[in-house]
């Protein structure tokens, strides 16, 4: 894999051509196990070249926001850096946010499943997983039980007999305590059960290995899930025992330690699949 990235770079340079990452990846006999992986490989390739990979690895924004700092220590151009590009990313993540609660709640078509969490929900097409049955997806990417508390009425607004719901890993990775977790957790499922709606709890999913100092905290959140489900009387599926069986989320079901692949979502949907009968 290290070679053939080295001779993209080396004829991409020598032609002029602009980094493309996905030609790149494109052109891989053997696809590297993480995306992670690919970056350091092709990071490895271009160092000491004249190759220019500012626009495939998006660096322009970095070295804006530092030609707008003048002559500051560098020290400090350091924190100011952090701060900026910590600035554009909640920007990005909240402006999406906006946009995807003012569609869920502009359209919504009776349903008879929802699946609600963050991006590990969103950015399955559960209507071709669910094909049988009428299903909507309110999953939004980098959501928390505090954002998913104000718009737990678009789950409501398509009548659904169940919803299923994962969350808590975007929690857990900005360091919100469990039991902040849980008490949001359980007002939640509280709201969806007085609505008459059927709550079908998802244990949330270890992550691979290049975050796993998350995954002793996982386990935490899924054993107080159970046992809030055993006193509420809901479901809950533990799908760790289908994904990450072994305590850590497989290459074989992601390639960036956290989000699924096709493979992840053929598993999950069968699970789903089987208790609701499509």
């Amino acid at each position: 894999m290290k070679e053939q990235i080295r001779q993209y770079v080396v004829s991409a340079s020598g032609s002029g051509e602009a980094l493309n990452l996905f030609e790149l990846y494109s052109r891989l006999s053997t696809k590297p196990s993480s995306v992670y992986v690919f970056v350091d490989a092709l990071l490895e390739a271009i160092a000491g070249s004249p190759f220019d990979s500012q626009s495939g690895l998006i660096l322009r924004q970095a070295d804006g926001i530092l030609a707008s700092l003048g002559d500051l220590p560098d020290s400090e151009k350091i924190v100011a850096l952090g701060k900026s590009l910590s600035i554009n990313q909640t920007g990005h993540s909240f402006g999406r946010y906006l946009h995807c609660l003012s569609c869920h709640e502009t359209f919504g078509t009776d349903a008879d499943v929802v699946m609600f969490g963050d991006s590990i929900t969103e950015w399955a097409p559960w209507h071709e997983i669910l094909s049988g049955c009428r299903v909507v997806n309110r999953g939004i990417a980098g959501d928390t039980t505090k954002g998913m508390l104000l718009r737990a009425h678009t789950v409501n607004q398509v009548n659904p007999d169940t919803v299923f719901v994962m969350a808590g890993i975007n929690d857990l990775s900005q360091g919100m305590e469990l039991n902040e977790v849980m008490v949001n957790y359980r007002k939640l499922v509280d709201g969806w059960l007085q609505a008459g709606i059927a709550v079908v709890v998802q244990s949330t999913l270890y992550v691979g290995a290049s975050i796993d100092w998350l995954n002793p905290k996982v386990t935490e959140l899924n054993q107080e899930l159970q046992a809030m489900c055993t006193e509420k009387g809901c479901r809950y599926i533990d799908l760790t025992q289908t994904l990450c069986p072994d305590g850590v989320l497989s290459t074989q079901f992601s390639t960036d330690d956290l989000h699924l692949n096709g493979a992840a979502y053929v598993a999950w949907g069968e699970v789903i699949g089987e208790m609701i009968g499509v």
